[in-house]
């Protein structure tokens, strides 16, 4: 059953996973920075990175893009996950425990999405 989905399907999912990503980061996280601790400015950057990969998918979903597609989506995925690593690395130290349970809970959902594109925009 998950091998039998469409990339149309993947789109529109990486699409809603990555406005709310974008949500998360550019109003949540940002405004109510006190109970994370990661700077805003960080928080921002990740915000308008989900923003992109938001758009990107959506305009494949559109379209109707072909499988080939995802490849570049799965590797943005990963990347943002590599960013979210680095930047939890760089500023442990001011992290609150709740901003911890909330990058690895991030990174352990995008990381599955991104290798279920990647396996998908192989067929």
């Amino acid at each position: 059953m998950i091998d039998d989905v469409k990339p149309k399907q993947l789109f529109l999912i990486d699409a809603v996973g990555a406005i709310t990503s974008a949500s998360m980061h550019g109003f949540v996280l940002a405004g109510f920075n006190e109970f994370f601790g990661m700077p805003v400015s960080v928080l921002l950057g990740f915000a308008a990175l989900a923003g992109l990969f938001a758009c990107y998918s959506f305009v494949c979903y559109l379209v109707n893009a072909s499988g080939k597609y995802l490849q570049p989506i799965a590797a943005a995925n990963v990347l943002f996950c590599c960013l979210t690593l680095v930047a939890i690395l760089w500023f442990y130290k001011s992290l609150t425990g709740l901003a911890w349970v909330y990058f690895l809970s991030e990174i352990a959902i995008v990381i599955p999405l991104a290798v279920w594109e990647w396996k998908i925009s192989k067929k």
